[in-house]
């Protein structure tokens, strides 16, 4: 839409009274594409519209029109109740790179309820180069327990801000229990590439995780040193690659299958062939049986969360039916429950890395159709909302979340075939 006239405009300002929020919705989001400071005084008016969807429009339109006078009623917004409402406030901040917003975007960071709205805090503050910013990033990628996702965020944050730090604020987090605090504090050294850091990059190629070993040799990769060539041909000489090294952590009468490491990689859960899920210790070897109400149904593909307090996993629907549920339990209260009230069977959960989402597959048609048509899915980590994902009409199975959260992998029969 275009607006050759400023005439064009006093229609649109006027349906801004309607009763409908979703006409309101719509006028404000043709406002943001005028691109012109008559209408900053409407936008900012329908920040306080009743209606979440007007208030988020209302903030992405001044974005839009930008300019310094827009920034106090931006960060007045990010008190809004609708999370939505505060995330766009604060995306609307960072691309205004107004320090102003410095100091609310650490008060999100600090006093905020909502990880989403956090992580977005703690991405939004590596753009800038603010010594209290370094602090308060350093002090939650170092402290932060309520959300891993958070503290992953804000090291990465860290690492954006290079040019003004010392890479030795990061040794700390490289013994960090969590591998992927270690693995993203390798990345960090890498960017930074001080020779300094090399022979402490250098350890971590024999760290206990392999993904943290293999940031270490990537994060090598960048330095020209003699001492990063004899590292990484020792590694080479010294890598087990014909299994003579595997271990053996089961030994029960029954077939296990479906096998999922938690997040510090010190445990896994898998399924066995009596239909039960048990968790073991990878170190201890020590196993146990999860203590699931209906013992009866059988349990397959668990899926254990990010932080480690849930597991997903599918169970056969009581009464000899080809229907299956996709179940959660909780491992603080050792209780499980139906995660999803939804019609048919569903497969393969799958958790996203920031623990917000579950991804799954869901049949909906198989003799009447004569082939199995089976979709993708995705449900909010609350259950309270789910849905279809693609409509490929075909068979996905065995979807897969990339490390970042952004893309999937799955499988498909779209083409005829069965191809990734």
């Amino acid at each position: 839409m275009v607006f050759r006239k400023r005439e064009a405009v006093k229609p649109l300002v006027d349906a801004l009274a309607d009763d409908d929020q979703f006409v309101r919705r719509e006028i404000v989001k043709a406002l943001g594409l005028a691109n012109d400071s008559q209408v900053k005084d409407y936008l900012i008016l329908s920040l306080t519209d009743k209606d979440n969807g007007v208030r988020q429009n209302a903030v992405k339109a001044l974005g839009n029109i930008g300019g310094k006078d827009i920034v106090p009623h931006i960060i007045n917004i990010m008190g809004d109740i609708n999370n939505e409402v505060k995330k766009k406030a604060v995306i609307v901040l960072v691309n205004l790179r107004d320090s102003a917003a410095i100091p609310h975007l650490i008060n999100v960071l600090d006093n905020g309820e909502n990880p989403e709205a956090r992580k977005q805090a703690a991405m939004s503050l590596g753009a800038f180069k603010d010594k209290k910013v370094v602090e308060v990033l350093l002090k939650m990628a170092k402290t932060e327990v309520k959300d891993l996702s958070v503290r992953l965020t804000a090291i990465t944050s860290l690492c954006k801000i290079e040019g003004d730090l010392e890479p030795e604020i990061f040794s700390d987090l490289l013994d960090d229990s969590n591998y992927e605090i270690r693995k993203i504090a390798v990345r960090c050294l890498g960017i930074f590439k001080n020779k300094k850091m090399i022979n402490i990059l250098i350890n971590k190629l024999s760290d206990k995780d392999k993904d943290v070993r293999r940031e270490a040799v990537l994060a090598l990769g960048r330095y020209k040193d003699n001492r990063v060539f004899d590292a990484l041909v020792n590694v080479l000489l010294n890598t087990d690659e014909d299994g003579a090294n595997l271990t053996r952590l089961t030994s029960t009468p029954y077939d296990e299958k479906d096998p999922s490491w938690s997040s510090d990689r010190q445990k896994i859960v898998y399924a066995t062939s009596d239909g039960q899920l048990n968790i073991i210790d990878v170190n201890t070897k020590e196993h146990q049986q999860l203590d699931i109400q209906d013992k009866s149904s059988a349990k397959t593909s668990p899926s254990f969360s990010p932080d480690g307090k849930k597991i997903a996993f599918v169970e056969v629907v009581s009464g000899g039916t080809d229907d299956t549920d996709i179940m959660m339990f909780s491992l603080g209260k050792k209780a499980g429950k139906v995660f999803l009230n939804q019609y048919g069977p569903q497969f393969q959960p799958d958790w996203s890395p920031d623990g917000q989402h579950l991804i799954y597959a869901s049949a909906h048609c198989a003799v009447v159709c004569g082939r199995i048509i089976q979709e993708l899915w995705i449900a909010d980590a609350s259950g309270d909302y789910a849905r279809q994902l693609l409509m490929t009409n075909s068979l996905c199975q065995q979807p897969a979340w990339s490390p970042e959260g952004n893309k999937l992998a799955f499988i498909s029969t779209k083409t005829g075939r069965m191809e990734i």
